[in-house]
């Protein structure tokens, strides 16, 4: 039953933990997902933000300290984006917009985790894009240590990266394994990357 708290479902959630959740019926299933650490806003002040650029001095003009603060008026974090931390381990990360879960960043050391048949964290990473793809029927695409599917919104970060830093036709190798983690959302995020960037992967 518990592993059933752990599994996938693209752009619905993990296990009993759906997007759309508030963080008090999140607190309902702190006995799996852990107790939180705490909420905090995901979006720097302006006057803190201001203040840090100014600190920079001469090595930005006044056009490119005020072409910052612009773009991260436009670009950056809601003030209605909040994060927290779950469970002891630190291997749960959640963020929240409006006041409802709308990602979910599991890291490496939650070995439970897994999709369909496969284990995350235990299984190759190319059994884990490959069962990822079977499933959802979606080419995965990927650039520099990123694999992405991007109908079904999951992000795997370090399970494979480029080989080489000259971003050659070399197939991608082995990540690191320490720095893993899976990413999940219901939606696209705002001011994500452009993932017209990235390049289909070769399975």
């Amino acid at each position: 039953m518990e592993d059933a708290m752990w599994q996938i479902y693209p752009k619905q959630g993990l296990g009993e933990l759906r997007f759309g959740m508030t963080p008090s019926a999140v607190d309902r299933l702190a006995d799996v997902y852990g107790v939180s650490k705490g909420l905090s806003s995901d979006r720097i002040p302006e006057d803190l933000l201001a203040s840090t650029i100014r600190d920079l001095g001469d090595q930005l003009s006044p056009k490119e300290k005020e072409e910052i603060l612009a773009l991260y008026r436009s670009e950056g974090p809601s003030k209605a984006s909040a994060t927290e931390v779950r469970g002891e381990t630190h291997s749960l990360v959640l963020t929240y917009e409006n006041g409802h879960l709308a990602e979910i960043l599991v890291g490496a050391k939650s070995k439970k985790l897994a999709f369909a048949d496969v284990s995350i964290f235990e299984a190759s990473p190319l059994d884990v894009v490959r069962r990822i793809s079977d499933v959802t029927r979606e080419p995965p695409i990927f650039l520099g240590e990123e694999v992405v599917f991007p109908d079904s919104l999951i992000f795997l970060f370090q399970f494979l990266r480029a080989s080489s830093s000259q971003g050659g036709s070399e197939a991608p190798v082995d990540g690191d394994i320490a720095e893993r983690s899976v990413t999940l959302r219901a939606t696209p995020r705002h001011g994500g990357t452009d993932l017209s960037l990235y390049k289909p992967l070769a399975l």
